[in-house]
């Protein structure tokens, strides 16, 4: 029963035993008069009715009552004119005195007193049954759920309507509606004054819990003003207005962990806080509301703290019949956040709440992560299925833990969508067509071991949510960056314009941290880059050191700046990161698809240092097919049309301190155009080269091959041997190369030439015997016997090689001899001419030398210097026989001699014919 219909109710009880009394003084007097009270008192609500009349007149009465076995008692004074009161039920004054009362309050609300059975009806809004009213240590024991209370009142009420009441309450422990109090009281005092109006004020203090919250020496005040009192006391209604004031001077709160005042304090336990504010409430027309100038603070220990106020000329709350709204300015300085925020509630109907605010935070944790200068615009609804919102989130990210994933340092613009409800928690999306997108950010793993700083970043909804809250946190987004830096310990591998597919979730052993690598090109060592990279790479999080399964699925391997010196490769290789080593395999092949080898190695992650063993398959070239200068483009020009194999072990070592690599290179058979034009082809070389290093290309000391065909286009050299040392410098150390050469040596030793053919050589050519030479040159008739060395400076290029003042003599007396056609039809023009060609016939010379001077492939100047004797036939009278003469020739001859022997063994070669119809093909 509602409180103001059992006050009409027993203002209506009261009228009844008023009539009594004047009755029973009327006819029975005293013990008449209690007989009749006793039978007619159960009808006004008491209980087994005891009455005990002490005095009885026509002007007054005095009696004790009970009810309920005692448990209802009393002593009534009544001052009355018995016509009056026979007449307008008024009794001119009542004065209730020693009044004691037992009061239970049901779970539901519900009153009930003891030894009364309050009437339904309600006594309507009209006059109080007395002129004047006094209550002298009136007290009640109130029973709650849990625990018991006790109260007093006293008071009076003067026939002018003014009046004053004061009552208390106590109790040890008591509680009811999932609030508790503990050693809790109040004390307070209602005025009445003659206007009709009223007004109260209390003080409450004590301790209690409601809903899980303990509060602690609470000091409440209370404060409350309505213009019209009367018809709520007569049982009737009333449109005038209450306006009360609630002052908290103190609270002491201690909020368990996990409740929103310690979530919003930022605590992982028990936060303690003191709570403090002012209220002003209007009670007023079906509606109550909470006014502009009210705030609330809220304050820690340590110095935190909340104060919520009405914002400017708006209610805190108001509340309607079907209606509810909130409007609030937030004012922080907690671990949670520091700023200010404007929030706005509003509720129609049983609907879902309609949510809208902003904020700007100079820091806030949100979702486990830590902000700096925040704007935040977020609306929303909240009701019984959860929460639904949109959240624009603009400024500095400090921190974010995603399940073992830690992001920091990032300026980001985030549109997000949450959602939370009881089955799914709070979800993270971001709006359609949107992404969280930062100009950088860095990255790390448990224990820090791994990082990684990226720039352009754009995180963006993959096929669910972007984050799922929770005991274990899930994460899965589609990641792109202008650049990311992965680093560990002394490693660093810069990654350009990666595509990331990320994922963290599972449980137990199996949470981890999924990659997908969609796209993006790796910075290697040595001017090396990997692009097109695809892989995948779980890091499990279970462990506390960092260990990860790598799949690297492609990677196109390039090496940076104008004029690489390696080809592309394809790469696909396993790895795995264990005690903080990188362990894997590779396989390589060229773009086409052909294989070209597999290798394995290690990289150890915080010092930066690693190995690679890599081995070759047999490389089979040939025309058409594979060729040198795909893998080394720097070839190109130098060597073509290549046939034969190749087999490489390679090596690599790097560090800090840079990287080292060697190879041994076995050759089987190789042949190939060049090196340059100059060189016609490089034919049969075999045996195993070991290098020291591959950038720069050198050699492990002096290397020997041997090489069965040096074609010099006019000069062919089969069957020798190279000794030579790469130094590393873009140069070849040639120490010795030798060929046999018309019965003696053809070599070059202590040359140095650069890769392209190009420098200075002297071919020294040894014990060369004059009878092959003339017959490699071919002239009808010419023979000879001897033996001669030469000395031929060679300056080379990429494209000729020419004699720089040639020398050479013989070795040995010899013979040449000259008989031809030719030289018959010369010798008859003159006498001297045909002396000179019978010289020739039998020149047995002493010394033979001369120079040489020009271009292989042009014309070479030769001078010739042949001092020894011959027999002439003298062709007179007086000398039949020949005379043995000295002779001395001295012979300049200019004439492309190298290529008129080359055209001769082309009219006697096909094979020879062939190849150069190529190479004029390729030029």
């Amino acid at each position: 029963m509602p409180l103001r219909k059992a006050a009409a109710a027993a203002l209506l009880s009261l009228a009844l035993v008023l009539m009594a009394l004047l009755l029973a003084v009327a006819f029975w007097r005293e013990r008449a008069a209690e007989a009749v009270l006793e039978r007619l008192l159960p009808a006004a609500g008491l209980d087994r009715p005891q009455v005990e009349v002490e005095e009885l007149t026509l002007g007054g009465a005095e009696l004790s009552l009970s009810a309920g076995d005692g448990a209802l008692s009393g002593v009534l004074t009544v001052d009355y004119d018995w016509r009056r009161l026979l007449r307008d039920r008024v009794a001119e004054k009542v004065v209730l005195r020693e009044l004691e009362a037992q009061v239970r309050v049901g779970s539901d609300g519900r009153i009930a007193i003891a030894g009364l059975d309050l009437p339904t009806r309600g006594g309507g809004a009209g006059a109080l049954p007395f002129d004047a009213l006094r209550i002298e240590n009136a007290s009640a024991e109130i029973a709650l759920p849990e625990g018991q209370a006790r109260g007093t009142l006293s008071g009076r009420l003067a026939p002018s309507g003014e009046g004053a009441f004061r009552f208390s309450l106590r109790t040890d422990r008591a509680g009811a509606a999932g609030l508790s109090l503990e050693g809790a009281g109040a004390d307070g005092r209602l005025t009445l004054a003659e206007d009709g109006s009223a007004a109260l004020a209390a003080g409450m203090r004590g301790s209690g819990t409601f809903e899980g919250v303990r509060v602690e020496d609470a000091d409440l005040a209370l404060t409350a003003l309505t213009p019209a009192w009367r018809p709520l006391l007569g049982g009737g209604s009333t449109t005038a207005p209450v306006e009360a004031a609630l002052n908290l001077r103190s609270a002491r709160i201690e909020a368990p962990e996990n409740s929103l005042p310690a979530q919003l304090f930022g605590g992982d336990g028990p936060r303690p806080f003191n709570l403090s504010g002012e209220a002003a409430v209007t009670l007023a027309e079906g509606q109550a509301m909470i006014g502009p100038g009210s705030r609330l603070s809220a304050r820690t220990p340590d110095g935190a703290e909340i104060t919520v106020l009405a914002p400017e000329g708006r209610p805190l709350l108001r509340l309607e019949a079907n209606a509810v709204s909130a409007d609030a300015r937030i004012l922080a300085d907690t671990p949670l956040a520091e700023g200010e925020a404007l929030v706005a509630a509003t509720r129609k109907n049983g609907s879902p709440w309609q949510l809208r605010g902003s904020a700007r935070l100079d820091r806030a944790n949100l979702f486990g992560s830590a902000f700096s200068d925040l704007e935040a615009e977020a609306a929303g609804r909240f009701g019984e299925s959860g929460l639904a919102a949109t959240l624009d989130l603009d400024g500095r990210l400090r921190t974010a833990d995603l399940g073992g994933l830690t992001v920091t340092r990032a300026d980001i613009e985030a549109p997000l969508v949450l959602r939370q409800s009881a089955d799914a928690g709070l979800t993270v999306s971001v709006q359609e067509g949107e992404c969280v997108t930062a100009p950088s950010a860095h990255l790390a793993l448990p224990g820090g071991a791994v990082t990684a700083s990226a720039e352009a970043v754009r995180l963006c909804a993959g096929d669910g949510p972007l984050f799922t809250a929770g005991a274990e946190p899930a994460l899965a987004l589609q990641a792109g960056a202008g650049r990311l830096a992965i680093e560990a310990g002394e490693t660093e591998i810069p990654l350009m314009t990666p595509r990331l597919d990320v994922s963290l979730g599972g449980s137990g052993p199996e949470r981890a941290v999924r990659i997908a690598l969609r796209d993006g090109t790796a910075v290697l060592p040595a001017a090396l880059e990997a692009q097109d990279l695809r892989g995948r790479i779980v890091l499990p999080l279970s462990q506390p050191e960092v260990t990860a399964r790598i799949a690297l699925e492609r990677a196109v391997l390039r090496q940076r700046g104008e004029a690489p010196f390696l080809g592309t490769f394809v790469l696909q290789g396993n790895g795995r990161i264990a005690e903080d080593v990188l362990r894997f395999s590779l396989a390589a092949s060229l773009p086409d698809g052909l294989p070209l080898g597999e290798g394995e190695g290690r990289h150890a992650l915080a010092s930066g240092e690693g190995r690679l063993r890599f081995g070759s398959r047999p490389l089979a070239f040939a025309p058409g097919a594979l060729q040198p200068t795909r893998l080394l483009p720097p070839l190109s020009g130098i060597v073509s049309a290549a046939e034969g194999t190749v087999s490489a072990n390679l090596t690599a070592q790097w560090s800090q301190e840079g990287l080292s690599s060697g190879a041994v290179l076995s050759l089987d058979d190789l042949s190939f155009r060049g090196p340059g034009v100059a060189v016609a082809r490089t034919g049969g070389v075999s045996g195993t080269v070991t290098l020291s290093s591959l950038a720069p290309v050198a050699t492990e000391g002096l290397q020997t091959l041997d090489i069965g065909l040096l074609d010099l286009r006019a000069l062919q050299l089969e069957d020798g041997e190279a000794t030579f040392a790469l130094p590393g410098d873009g140069t070849v150390l040639l120490e010795r190369a030798a060929f046999p050469w018309l019965g003696g040596t053809l070599g070059a030793y202590e040359t140095q030439i650069d890769f392209a053919g190009g420098g200075e050589a002297v071919l020294r050519a040894e014990g060369v015997d004059i009878a092959q030479a003339l017959a490699q040159i071919d002239v009808p008739g010419l023979s000879g016997e001897g033996e001669v060395e030469a000395v031929l400076p060679l300056t080379l290029d990429a494209f000729s090689v020419g004699i720089d003042q040639g020398r050479f003599s013989s070795t040995e007396a010899g013979v040449l001899r000259y008989k031809g056609q030719a030289t018959d039809a010369v010798a008859s023009r003159s006498e001297q001419t045909e002396l000179a060609f019978d010289a020739l016939e039998e020149l047995h010379f002493e010394r033979l030398s001369g120079t040489v001077d020009g271009p292989l492939s042009g014309a070479l100047n030769f001078s010739f210097r042949i001092e020894g004797t011959s027999a002439v036939d003298l062709g007179g009278t007086r000398v039949k026989e020949p005379v043995v003469a000295p002779i001395l020739y001295n012979i300049n001859i200019e004439a492309p001699l190298l290529q008129l022997i080359d055209q001769a063994r082309l009219s006697t070669d096909a094979r020879r014919q062939i190849d150069r119809a190529l190479e004029d093909r390729d030029r």
